[in-house]
């Protein structure tokens, strides 16, 4: 369930490794609220789903393609604490 995914999400955070990290481009993620998210002003992102596009180079965070564009543009960096993957 949630949890086991919640504990692998954890090992692929600390794991640094470029195969773990591309292994989540195109993956379908949930937005979901977290502080980060509303200090960057996107808190209206949250409950949202897109796609992976890309790992940040900072390892913080990952660019989504959103389901449908949020003011004009469809890519958007969003910080880790704010993504949950699910099966499409």
């Amino acid at each position: 369930g949630m949890e086991i995914l919640e504990l692998s999400l954890t090992l692929l955070y600390q794991t640094k490794t470029k195969t773990m990290k591309s292994s989540l481009i195109n993956h379908a993620v949930r937005i979901v609220r977290s502080r980060e998210l509303v200090d960057m002003k996107l808190g209206k992102l949250a409950g949202r789903t897109g796609i992976v596009v890309e790992i940040a180079k900072n390892g913080h965070g990952m660019f989504v393609k959103l389901d449908k564009p949020y003011l004009g543009e469809d890519e958007w960096y969003i910080p880790k604490e704010s993504i949950q993957y699910y099966e499409l």
